[in-house]
């Protein structure tokens, strides 16, 4: 899926964070210990700053927080801790741009090209999270 500069799906989207894709893939390592039954990790996005959650009642809770540089409105979505770990493999030593939409929209994670010219997108789907 490519999205242009008029697609509608740019409209619909709540928040934009750009960071290391290594930092926030060891923040999500670090929280998944704690990931709880379902093994999900929450990302919280606020002005400068991505916290990555993971909380389960019985070994406790972690909290990791990124710095990054935001765009939007300030959001919270949980996602499956091992396909955001997953997507974040893929741009290993890249800067990467999360697009967060609204509701369970997915979240797009791209990047620029690579010195070998490859430019990357990888979808996450978060998860439904009791209301």
């Amino acid at each position: 899926m490519i999205i242009h500069p008029h697609d509608p799906l740019e409209e619909a989207i709540d928040s934009t964070v750009v960071v290391e894709a290594d930092a926030l893939a060891c923040a999500v390592r670090r929280a998944t210990p704690r990931s709880g039954p379902h093994g999900s990790v929450t990302l919280q996005v606020e002005d400068s700053v991505l916290r990555v959650r993971g909380s389960d009642p019985r070994p406790g809770a972690a909290e990791e927080s990124v710095r990054v540089t935001t765009g939007g409105g300030h959001v919270t979505k949980t996602f499956q801790a091992g396909y955001l770990a997953d997507a974040l493999t893929a741009f290993r030593g890249r800067q990467v741009e999360l697009r967060i939409q609204d509701g369970l929209r997915t979240t797009v994670v791209t990047a620029p090209p690579g010195e070998d010219g490859v430019e990357l997108m990888y979808l996450v789907v978060p998860l439904r999270t009791p209301a």
